[in-house]
């Protein structure tokens, strides 16, 4: 590996660490959604296909507008906002689709949404490995939660006509544990940012 291209992975670690901290606020609205939502599915075990298609689609949709604005924000700051404004349209393309047809489109929705959940998996943990290589304190969190969701793509990917029961339990406990994660790494964020903030004051 040439000095120059050593220079640049430590750039773009430097750059995602402070998206982390600058979109913690992000972070921490993304997970409650998820929690929120996971619980939801949790606890309505009799839901039918089409609303499971249509809950999948409203959280994707919200959580697409929400990468989006985390975008929107970095690229006034830097480079690196390129990966979660194609999550975001991704998520807001595939929600859309979810809510309006629920029905017609149902299997095909589920292997879109593994598909979402395997973009959203790799982004996020090539985000959390970047950023811990570049401040051991951050990353780890959300980079663990892109394996959780890889793990929930696989999931779906490899049984996309299991019972609507299999689906919700699978998407409910996979939103909560995404949501804690993405929140603890908030948390850890906005520590981190005060932390500069006061060495830099």
């Amino acid at each position: 590996m040439t000095s120059q291209s050593v220079a640049g992975r430590e750039t773009n670690d430097v750059l995602a660490a402070q998206l982390i901290r600058r979109s913690w606020w992000l972070l921490a609205t993304r997970g409650l959604l998820a929690i929120l939502l996971g619980i939801v599915a949790l606890t309505r075990p009799g839901m039918t296909f089409s609303f499971l298609v249509m809950l999948l689609g409203f959280y994707l949709a919200v959580d697409g507008m929400l990468a989006i604005i985390s975008a929107l924000h970095e690229a006034r700051q830097s480079r690196t906002f390129w990966p979660y404004l194609l999550e975001g349209l991704i998520s807001i393309a595939v929600g859309i689709l979810g809510m309006l047809k629920p029905t017609p489109l149902g299997l095909i929705l589920i292997v879109l949404i593994a598909v979402r959940a395997f973009a959203v998996g790799v982004i996020e943990l090539g985000t959390g490995l970047s950023a811990r290589r570049a401040d051991r304190r951050m990353g780890s969190l959300i980079g663990l939660a892109g394996i959780v969701s890889l793990a929930f793509a696989v999931l779906f990917l490899a049984r996309p006509s299991a019972g609507v029961l299999v689906l919700t339990w699978t998407f409910g406990i996979y939103a909560i544990i995404f949501g804690l994660l993405i929140d603890f790494e908030a948390i850890r964020a906005r520590g981190s940012a005060r932390r500069l903030t006061q060495q830099t004051a």
